[in-house]
């Protein structure tokens, strides 16, 4: 073998299509490169050994078992993530909704957002979400409102608190979609490419997977780099052969910058409010906790279980004198609370994570030396009013 011919391993490439039935891949998959820093689908086969008598003492035979299939896919935060959170939080976007055109009236004092033109357009919204309003050259460009209800087809109940912008200027434009986490199973169809030169057709080898599911998706941001994360997939059956789908398509990767942790990442808001308390770092560890379950008489198929959805994760604060013993109390006396953690992206995008019903399980305040004062804490996620225990908000078209 020439030196020549040696491949690197960012030349093996990994994509992924969404699946709408358990069993086969859609009749015309589309995937896309999915945003990841490292990982590909894997594939492990476990062996027994033959209990045979064996008069000779050399090695019993060794027997495949089964294959079980897992991936863990490391990504630097963008929009692209957004194409996975229905299935990692077995759930769907609401429509996106982009009302345009409209006489838009902010109210302070009731905390409202009503449109003077009465078109009826507003009572698409729904109560529990963000709404988002682009307000021109002001800064930040986008403002975003927690919806508390809606009062009627023209009239959004915004949250008490919110900061609501002057109506100096005609502002026309609300929009907005939601997400929260659910319990219907949805699958993706994942392909590892393989360069060959001797491939016969397409320069490659294709190995595709079926059925795969999402175990978990985790988020951290820290002081600075970039906001990272994790994609995890359990299960998934073989496509027999290396050959590429009849009628699969590539969309093309995206080129879109990641999200700094020191330079696009909001405020935290908490109780849907939008806090001045600093923060140092934060978690999210959402998990579906799958169980996939080999199949007698189909090596290499599982049964998928699912258990409890746990949410878990860490958020270091930055107190000051004002609050200094916000998050300690919310600890001592078991407070329920809401956290939100409001990504923008690249093109005025915006992303909110928020556990809509958290205690926090530990909180620690630092006090020594002359060391920055800060609350560290780890808290848990429960099932909220709505029945969910994590929503995503978003103002754009996650599904285009």
């Amino acid at each position: 073998m020439s030196a020549c011919d040696n491949i690197q391993s960012n030349q093996i490439e990994v994509l992924i299509a969404k699946q709408a039935v358990c069993g086969a891949p859609d009749a015309a998959p589309v995937f896309k490169a999915p945003n990841r820093t490292d990982g590909i689908y894997k594939k492990t086969n476990s062996f027994f050994q033959s209990a045979e008598v064996k008069k000779s003492r050399q090695a019993r035979k060794q027997i495949l078992d089964n294959k079980d299939f897992a991936a863990e896919f490391p990504f630097e935060l963008t929009s692209d993530i957004a194409r996975y959170l229905e299935e990692g939080l077995y759930s769907e976007f609401t429509a996106f909704q982009n009302k345009a055109g409209l006489d838009l009236n902010f109210d302070a004092t009731a905390n409202t957002i009503s449109d003077n033109g009465t078109t009826g357009v507003l009572g698409d919204f729904v109560a529990g979400q963000f709404v988002f309003v682009p307000v021109g050259i002001e800064v930040p460009a986008t403002m975003q409102y927690y919806v508390e209800s809606v009062i009627d087809a023209d009239t959004l109940q915004i949250k008490a608190g919110n900061i609501l912008i002057t109506n100096a200027s005609v502002i026309t434009d609300i929009s907005g979609s939601m997400l929260r986490s659910g319990s219907t199973r949805k699958y993706l169809t994942v392909q590892n490419r393989y360069p060959r030169a001797s491939a016969p057709v397409d320069g490659a080898d294709f190995e595709t997977l079926v059925n795969a599911v999402v175990n978990s998706v985790s988020l951290a941001l820290g002081t600075s780099g970039a906001v990272t994360g994790t994609l995890s997939l359990i299960g998934g059956t073989e496509v027999d052969g290396l050959a590429k789908l009849d009628s699969q398509t590539d969309l093309a990767s995206d080129d879109e910058c990641p999200v700094s942790a020191s330079g696009i990442v909001s405020d935290i808001w908490i109780d849907f409010n939008q806090t001045d308390a600093g923060m140092s770092d934060a978690t999210i560890d959402f998990g579906n906790n799958v169980t996939a379950t080999p199949r007698a008489g189909k090596r290499g198929s599982h049964t998928m279980s699912e258990g409890d959805i746990t949410c878990t994760g860490s958020l270091n604060s930055i107190p000051t004198k004002t609050n200094i013993l916000a998050e300690k109390t919310k600890s001592d006396n078991v407070v329920q609370f809401s956290l939100t953690l409001p990504f923008e992206l690249e093109g005025d995008r915006k992303l909110f994570f928020t556990l809509r019903n958290c205690i926090y399980t530990d909180v620690t305040m630092n006090a020594s030396g002359n060391e920055l004062m800060l609350n560290s804490g780890t808290y848990a996620a429960q099932e909220d009013v709505y029945g969910c225990t994590l929503q995503v908000d978003a103002n754009w078209d996650t599904s285009a």
